[in-house]
């Protein structure tokens, strides 16, 4: 039989090589912009739901004096909204509570839409970027026609309640609709720590081993 200590060193071993596998969602309000509660919106951003329709506009009095026409038809990827942009300084913003210090990585989803704006100019490439306080993800840019894409940040944050959004970075004539945002921290303390395909193979390696050499030792 083995002995208790080839049994303890077994059982080290195995805790040495596990990896953790943790990751939970920060609560943010109205991550799919399904309705008109949760953000705060600056300038021209606003909450909508022009998905389902073959075109649509918004503008006056969202838009002061402008209004945006959209010529593709854009379903959300999540709900039933959608948080629209136009032109420069606009934003969407809220204040999340990060649990506890350490890397998140935040995900949006956006799409450049195609279609006109002031005076009937065609709206071009948007560009925008997400931020977490001071830190700032650095600018994305959001190719017109190309349809929804997924924008991703990882940033460490430390805990406490923080200021997180998207804001447009560029002043010119482009709309940017938005959903599903999310915050995810990559390495928490919810999900148990659980071992690895190697671990357990290197494990079962050395269980195998010590058991053959007890055998041995026993028939000698």
């Amino acid at each position: 039989m083995m002995s208790k200590k080839y049994l303890g060193l077994l059982l080290l071993l195995a805790l040495g090589t596990t990896l953790s596998t943790r990751a939970f969602a920060v609560t943010v309000a109205n991550a799919g912009f399904n309705d008109q509660t949760g953000w705060t919106t600056a300038n021209d951003a606003t909450l909508a739901h022009p998905g389902g329709t073959a075109t649509w506009t918004w503008g006056t009095p969202v838009v002061s004096s402008v209004v945006v026409t959209s010529s593709e038809t854009i379903l959300p990827t999540e709900g039933t909204g959608l948080g629209l942009t136009y032109a420069g300084l606009d934003s969407f913003t809220q204040f999340v509570d990060i649990p506890t210090a350490e890397e998140y990585l935040f995900s949006i989803d956006a799409n450049a839409v195609n279609g006109t704006g002031v005076s009937g100019q065609f709206l071009r490439d948007g560009v925008f970027d997400i931020f977490a306080g001071s830190a700032s993800s650095g600018n994305f840019t959001v190719m017109a026609r190309d349809g929804w894409e997924t924008f991703t940040w990882l940033t460490a944050l430390d805990a406490g309640l923080l200021q997180v959004g998207i804001r447009n970075k560029l002043a010119a004539v482009y709309s940017i609709a938005y959903d599903n945002f999310s915050i995810t921290a990559v390495d928490g303390p919810d999900v148990p720590a659980v071992p690895v395909p190697a671990a357990v193979w290197l494990f079962g390696t050395a269980l195998l081993g010590l058991v053959g050499f007890s055998k041995r030792r026993k028939a000698a």
